[in-house]
């Protein structure tokens, strides 16, 4: 006999990104962090799905995405949980845009921009079709819509601290910080190039990297964290380390996601005017 049951899913939302995502839940003395504040904001509404790889970078997402995104894994091919994907995140940079050198997570600019393109096209691509498996719409908001987010500010200081704390032998003799705040800034840069070339182009029969990319968006997360500020106490405070997000950092990088959602993707916020709506009848309807 066998142990498994069939629960209905909710419709879902998948996190895919480097550590910044992996501890979205929550980590050491914080007790939330910016997924575990989606999922509050969308209970009754949909599932999050967190798909965090601590330290990896888009070299590392490439060769793991397939696994993730293979329709035959989304909820929406799997007749027990037919449900649909409200939206995707990709967090990809940090680990990238490390120094570099010796240092085996660096992706250089160019590639890391090429990762990125390749991430989108196959994630659009899985998604498009699983969607399309799981209903007969035909309206506009059958394309899954995917939210960049740019890699955030980097306090270099508190980071090359944290290193020589927790991982002496690494670190012994090591003066500089193997993460600094304007290479973060670059490989930002790229992202918010890249989308707004796909985004241009999608409307356009101009040949693009991706010919067609509606229903893109990018958090701008350095700015949104004034990774710019000359005083970098100014975004220090965001980051728990000088590169993981601190409880502030979680919580504004959250309002932020809200803000871009409830402005941008109506359909899919956690309204209950022209958003996902709450599952079930209210308890005082019942009773």
């Amino acid at each position: 006999m066998s142990n498994t049951i069939a629960i209905r899913c909710r419709p879902n939302i998948i996190l895919f990104g480097d550590s910044i995502t992996q501890l979205a839940f929550g980590a050491d003395d914080q007790n939330y962090g910016w997924a575990s504040l989606l999922a509050s904001a969308y209970t009754r509404r949909a599932d999050v799905l967190n798909r965090g790889f601590s330290g990896y970078n888009t070299r590392h997402a490439l060769d793991i995405a397939p696994a993730i995104f293979d329709k035959k894994h989304i909820p929406q091919t799997n007749t027990a949980c037919n449900s649909n994907t409200l939206f995707c995140t990709v967090w990809f940079g940090a680990n990238d845009a490390a120094v570099p050198g010796n240092h085996r997570q660096h992706v250089p600019l160019e590639e890391y921009r090429r990762n990125i393109v390749q991430l989108l096209r196959m994630i659009r691509q899985e998604l498009s079709s699983a969607t399309t498996t799981a209903t007969t719409s035909t309206d506009d908001n059958a394309v899954v819509p995917i939210i960049v987010l740019t890699p955030p500010p980097v306090h270099a200081q508190s980071w090359l601290d944290y290193c020589k704390t927790n991982f002496p032998d690494e670190s012994d003799g090591v003066q500089s910080s193997n993460r600094t705040n304007e290479s973060a800034r670059m490989y930002g840069a790229q992202v918010l190039d890249l989308v707004e070339e796909l985004t241009r182009s999608s409307s356009s029969s101009s040949s693009s990297e991706i010919s067609t990319m509606s229903d893109l968006y990018v958090l701008d997360t350095f700015a949104l964290l004034s990774g710019d500020a000359k005083d970098d106490a100014e975004y220090k405070k965001y980051l728990s380390d000088g590169l993981h997000l601190s409880a502030l950092g979680n919580e504004v990088v959250f309002e932020g996601l809200m803000k871009l959602i409830r402005t941008d993707l109506k359909h899919v916020s956690p309204d209950d005017d022209g958003g996902v709506p709450l599952e079930g009848a209210l308890w005082d309807t019942l009773c």
